[in-house]
């Protein structure tokens, strides 16, 4: 029934595809490199990982960053703001969305802008910025944006060979617009039948010939308590007992996280994704844990920044701090090096 729904979206989409390739749509150039993170599906692919990834390997180059994202569901989403300067100043994440506070804790030194109307919100804060690359999060489907990148994200636990459109699919795009990427990242490729990774990759090829082909997976740094930021070696989820909960796209992936590190998960509660948590969210979560006898309640850094405001140590929430792992690593070390040489130049 939703098949002929998704033959009308995709003429949308392709009608918007054709006004921009004939050069009717403005394209928006930022005065500085610009690498794009971004899907083709709807849903959680590891977009804010991989943008944190990236950011710090480019400040470890002495390179400034700064990330420009939507900001879904937080005040300066509407009107833009900055979240943070680079320099330690912040804000909330009821002003910026869960994922761009996120990324300005993991990102100190990098400034993040969030708005629905990206440049707009780049004309009103980026000039004061100090030179260095744009990350443009969420951005594969944002064409008003001149990029140097276009690295696109593809979960590996996502069959690509029953991709369909929406509605009746998750695609945003048909399949066809992998030829707009310069690179691919098959994300939670642990996770996923070895099968269903070639298959991703005979897409790719398909679609885009020799594109560069990444593998990612996400691994546990360390675990933060959510009510003092306090780190803690993984080691400790050993033969827990863990509440897993969490307000993610994937949810299904965050406990196999959870139980690939030894961890028990004893009950698992699932609140939908971006959730804006309330005090009462906790304090069910906590006497659950303690009526099931689990050692700690597990959550997500997306889902802590909403949660701290509550927390108390007492309570035993901690939260999973993941980094990527990016394979082949020197293709993609490459990949930054030859944007990292572009700060200064005009872009």
């Amino acid at each position: 029934m939703l098949t002929p729904l998704s033959w009308i979206y995709g003429s949308a989409v392709q009608a918007r595809l054709r006004w921009y390739g004939a050069g009717w749509g403005h394209v928006h150039h930022l005065g500085r490199p610009v690498i794009s993170v971004g899907n083709l599906t709807v849903g959680g692919t590891g977009k804010t990982p991989l943008v944190i990834a990236i950011g710090e390997a480019l400040l470890k180059r002495g390179v400034g960053v700064a990330v420009l994202s939507r900001g879904y569901g937080g005040r300066g989403e509407r009107a833009g703001a900055l979240v943070s300067d680079g320099r330690g100043t912040t804000f909330a994440w009821e002003e910026s969305g869960d994922e761009p506070a996120l990324m300005a804790r993991r990102l100190p030194g990098a400034a993040v802008i969030v708005g629905a109307n990206r440049v707009a919100a780049w004309r009103r804060f980026g000039d004061a910025l100090r030179p260095g690359v744009v990350i443009l999060d969420d951005g594969f489907q944002h064409l008003a944006i001149a990029r140097d990148e276009n690295v696109l994200l593809w979960d590996a636990t996502d069959p690509i060979d029953r991709a369909a459109l929406l509605p009746r699919g998750r695609l945003r795009e048909p399949l066809a617009a992998l030829s707009r990427a310069t690179a691919v990242v098959i994300t939670r490729v642990d996770q996923a039948d070895p099968g269903a990774v070639a298959a991703v990759e005979r897409e790719v090829r398909d679609q885009a010939g020799t594109l560069p082909v990444f593998r990612a997976r996400f691994e546990p740094q360390s675990l933060v308590e959510v009510a003092t930021g306090r780190e803690q070696s993984p080691e400790r989820l050993d033969g827990a007992r863990v509440l897993a909960a969490a307000g993610v796209g994937r949810f299904d992936s965050f406990t196999h996280l959870v139980t690939r590190a030894n961890a028990r998960v004893v009950e698992a509660v699932r609140f939908s994704d971006h959730h804006p948590y309330l005090r009462s969210d906790l304090e069910r979560l906590v006497a659950r844990a303690r009526d099931i006898g689990a050692d700690m309640i597990l959550t997500t850094e997306k889902d802590a920044v909403k949660l701290e405001q509550w927390a108390t140590p007492q309570q035993g929430v901690w939260a999973v701090r993941i980094h990527a792992v990016i394979e082949p690593t020197g293709p993609w070390e490459a990949m930054l090096d030859r944007l990292a040489a572009r700060v200064g130049r005009p872009a």
